[in-house]
């Protein structure tokens, strides 16, 4: 919930002050008694005057309740207005939990040309013991992967069609690390024990000294040999040391191998800090197909309006434009959604994802490199 409260505070810091009023107006709708707080009788209430059933239960108002105090402040009024606009009122398709940060979805669903169809969201709990019935043939993966892979559906679908979504982003804009492991877990937990055993083998020729933990040394070793040079910081390696032991064992080094094959290696174009979680793209950026960045840039930079990017660019956080472009996807053709969802399936062979891990974060790395001339202007853009 904390990835979303940073979001929510960053979304409401970058709105325009009208729509800030209008924000504080929603709240005072909200607020039948006039106390400057939000009751659980007002919260129900107005949902079910707005129609809005799925967030209308008690469970999901003590968990906008930050400091449990039976009522929700205008800052955590404004996480529930700010989940209302940007679609992220998701829950789990088998235990019904809702779904604050990292999620699976099943790509043909989420690519389907039937729009009624379900994007059957699960969370990882779920997926990783295998809670759930779906259809035979289904691929899943994680939210972070399907934006990742999904871009180049959408920019093979056709130019009115992008127009219109990106039209649709910006008026919801306008109007409006634990994860990561749990991701990774439920990742491996679903693989076939062939390509567990590939993956073990991969953590041993890492492990040089045969001693079962990799070392800083043998971190970087290993990753400049295959060309990784935008993990080989130090602040990666500690991120990944769990317990802090200056080592990675086999769980800590596996969520290396899950964040290059999943495209979650994505770094703040304006701090240059890892982003595990939420963070905001330019949805221009996103939908232009002379575009090579999308110019990701974390919550704080983007609150703190710590950026400079081309003028008009229109932010919004990864789960906001996931969401959004799924109509986009939908028109991509047939053969280009094969391709992608042969994109997501080999991952899941480990010997593939560890030896050809340069064209799955070219992008990363490129973007990084040139970030210093990103925050002059913005030239990753192209925009004429």
């Amino acid at each position: 919930m904390e990835e979303i409260r940073r979001a929510a505070a960053a979304y409401y810091q970058n709105l325009p002050e009208e729509k800030k009023r209008y924000a504080r107006f929603v709240f005072s709708e909200m607020d039948k008694n006039g106390d400057g707080k939000i009751n659980l009788k007002e919260f129900m209430e107005y949902l079910n005057k707005d129609n809005n059933s799925a967030l209308n239960n008690p469970s999901f108002f003590r968990a906008l309740d930050k400091n449990n105090n039976g009522s929700l402040d205008f800052e955590e009024a404004t996480v529930l207005y700010y989940i209302m606009q940007s679609g992220r009122a998701l829950f789990c398709k088998s235990c019904n939990t809702f779904l604050t940060d990292v999620y699976f979805s099943c790509f043909h669903c989420f690519t389907s040309k039937d729009s009624t169809v379900s994007t059957y969201e699960i969370c990882c709990d779920c997926f990783r013991g295998k809670k759930f019935t779906h259809h035979d043939d289904a691929t899943f993966c994680d939210n972070y992967t399907l934006l990742s892979q999904g871009r180049s559906l959408a920019l093979a679908a056709p130019p009115e069609k992008r127009n219109s979504v990106l039209k649709k982003i910006e008026m919801t804009v306008g109007v409006a690390s634990v994860a990561l492991r749990r991701a990774a877990g439920a990742f491996y937990e679903q693989l076939p024990e062939k390509e567990k055993k590939a993956a073990r083998k991969a953590f041993k020729a890492m492990d040089k000294n045969r001693d079962g933990q990799i070392s800083l040394r043998e971190y970087m070793k290993y990753l400049k040999k295959k060309k990784v040079t935008d993990l080989t910081h130090q602040s990666i390696f500690r991120a990944l040391d769990k317990d802090d032991n200056g080592s990675l064992d086999f769980e800590e080094a596996f969520l290396l191998f899950y964040i290059m094959q999943s495209g979650r290696g994505v770094f703040c174009k304006s701090c240059t800090t890892f982003m595990p979680g939420a963070y905001f793209s330019c949805s221009e950026c996103f939908f232009r197909v002379d575009s090579e960045s999308t110019y990701e840039i974390c919550c704080d930079c983007y609150g703190g309006k710590r950026y400079t990017h081309h003028g008009g660019a229109t932010f919004c956080d990864n789960y906001t434009l996931l969401r959004q472009s799924r109509s986009a996807m939908q028109e991509a053709p047939v053969t280009k959604r094969n391709k992608v969802l042969q994109n997501i399936e080999k991952p899941t062979r480990i010997v593939i994802l560890v030896t050809g891990i340069l064209s799955l974060i070219r992008d990363i790395g490129g973007d990084k490199n040139k970030s210093d001339g990103d925050n002059s202007s913005g030239p990753d853009c192209n925009m004429m």
